[in-house]
């Protein structure tokens, strides 16, 4: 947290969990996060952390000068801190198969972020927002997107 000249990480093989949510979290210039291959639990997909079959996003590198992302549509839950501190990211793409948004997933300094596109409908992204909803107020958040 906070290592701010930290650009590159792998996750080795041994690592089970990640006891804290913001273990990741004030590191913007982390670009790339490489899982080792033989880790039981974790893999990573275009340097973002999942879980070992992709239903949770863990981590969305912070450092990425993407600005718009498209979660995978295996992603089932996005992890609480999953987005923080993103500040090149300007649109996101939520597949109707994420049924869970862990707290402040997209809080603290996303100043870019102002689309959210999500493939279902309001009332389905109502029935999974709480309690992370209403730390997307400043965002637009468009329904039934088709990709």
């Amino acid at each position: 947290m906070g290592c701010n000249n930290l650009t590159r990480i792998t996750i080795g093989k041994g690592v089970k969990n990640f006891n804290n949510s913001l273990l990741f979290y004030d590191n913007a210039n982390l670009v790339n996060i490489k899982v080792d291959e033989n880790n039981e639990v974790y893999k990573d997909i275009n340097g973002n952390i999942y879980d070992k079959d992709g239903t949770t996003l863990v981590q969305y590198t912070a450092g990425k000068v993407d600005t718009s992302f498209i979660i995978p549509d295996s992603v089932e839950r996005i992890e609480s801190h999953a987005f923080c501190r993103c500040t090149h990211l300007e649109s996101v793409i939520i597949q109707d198969s994420v049924t869970y948004m862990g707290a402040f997933a997209f809080q603290d300094d996303c100043p870019k972020l102002k689309d959210i596109y999500y493939t279902g409908s309001q009332a389905e992204w109502e029935s999974f927002l709480y309690p992370s909803g209403w730390l997307l107020k400043d965002d637009t958040i468009h329904f039934d997107h088709i990709l």
